[in-house]
């Protein structure tokens, strides 16, 4: 059983191992054999996976995305985060390493551990030192001495053209003062009774104590409410502040680990029924209902065309994998994972 643990409390030894990791996945081509123009690091397809989630042509000719803005979103990110995981696993040969998350709330370490050069890199700006500059450790402008675990074939954290938008290809961030999440921002979500509502009421804000519309619904309110979700993202800004960039920062998946946690904690807290998720009459966009596959884990099912994947990327073949529907991702815990 993998354990999921807070990345603000890791110690230094678990840090560099799942860093290791990561620049293993981004030094790794998945397609050696390919042509160079056509070849593409393991990391890069999951950041090109992302971005092809969000517009999906399926079977029946409508158009959805598959990942968000409805119920999938939950299922979607849960084997997105499990597939880069067992990635991380693969690449370093150690089925021990687990994908840590980001815990809002702890918001002093997120300071002065998360987004420090050792790990992942300055909140401000254009990434210059750190693991995750352009220039690979003692080179360059990157004044961070080289770990022994840094890969020999990885000159640096360099965003492919075609995945960096208008970002360029230098990871990037901004710089937001807002207030990140608290736990009573946590404890208003938690109590939420159904998954799926797409209905909002009035409350008043917890930080601001300012009158705010917020969803009713479980998914809705994790997806879009105050400080969780779509904060976040924008609240680390630049390539992670974009849809269609933002797993190219790191950040990205600790953040939706934590995700993954939140909902897993509300799943144990008996809910059922058609209040736990959509079943398969709801009426939901393809891709979202309880029994619907889930591309890209679609196996050798045709008809999914991602529709924003750019042309010079070659995709995970998946299709020698049997379909994954958002029934196959309920239970966490038969995934092989759980949360510390």
């Amino acid at each position: 059983m993998t354990i999921r643990i807070s990345a603000t409390k890791m110690k230094a030894s678990e840090r560099d191992e799942f860093l290791a990791a990561v620049m293993e996945l981004k030094s790794t081509v998945a397609n050696p054999s390919a042509p160079i123009e056509q070849q593409i690091n393991i990391y890069d397809q999951f950041v090109a996976d992302h971005r092809g989630c969000l517009s999906v042509t399926v079977p029946n000719g409508s158009t959805t995305n598959m990942g968000h803005q409805g119920p999938g979103f939950g299922p979607w990110h849960r084997k997105y985060l499990l597939e880069f995981e067992r990635a991380l696993q693969e690449v370093s040969g150690n089925s021990d390493i687990g994908l840590p998350y980001w815990d809002w709330t702890d918001h002093e370490r997120t300071e002065s551990k998360l987004f420090k050069s050792k790990f992942l890199g300055s909140r401000s700006g254009v990434i210059k030192t750190g693991y995750f500059a352009f220039d690979k450790p003692g080179t360059g402008e990157n004044t961070t001495s080289r770990p022994d675990w840094w890969p020999n074939e990885l000159d640096g954290w360099h965003i492919r053209p075609s995945l960096a938008h208008t970002f360029g290809t230098t990871l990037r961030r901004g710089i937001d003062n807002r207030s990140l999440a608290i736990e009573e921002d946590i404890n208003r979500l938690m109590s939420r009774v159904v998954y799926e509502d797409t209905g909002s009421a009035p409350e008043r804000d917890p930080v601001t104590n300012l009158p705010v519309i917020v969803p009713l619904g479980f998914r809705n309110r994790l997806e879009r409410g105050p400080r969780l979700h779509n904060f976040g993202h924008g609240w680390v800004g630049g390539h992670m502040g974009h849809p269609l960039t933002s797993p190219n920062d790191l950040i990205f998946f600790l953040h939706h680990c934590n995700i993954d946690r939140l909902w897993a904690q509300w799943q144990e807290d008996g809910h059922e029924g058609d209040a736990f998720y959509p079943d398969e009459h709801s009426g939901e966009d393809e891709g979202h209902k309880i029994n619907d596959s889930m591309w890209p884990w679609v196996g050798n099912e045709g008809g999914y065309v991602p529709n924003s994947v750019p042309l010079d990327i070659v995709l995970t073949d998946y299709s020698g994998d049997p379909s994954i529907s958002p029934a196959d991702v309920m239970d966490h815990r038969t995934l092989g994972y759980e949360y510390n």
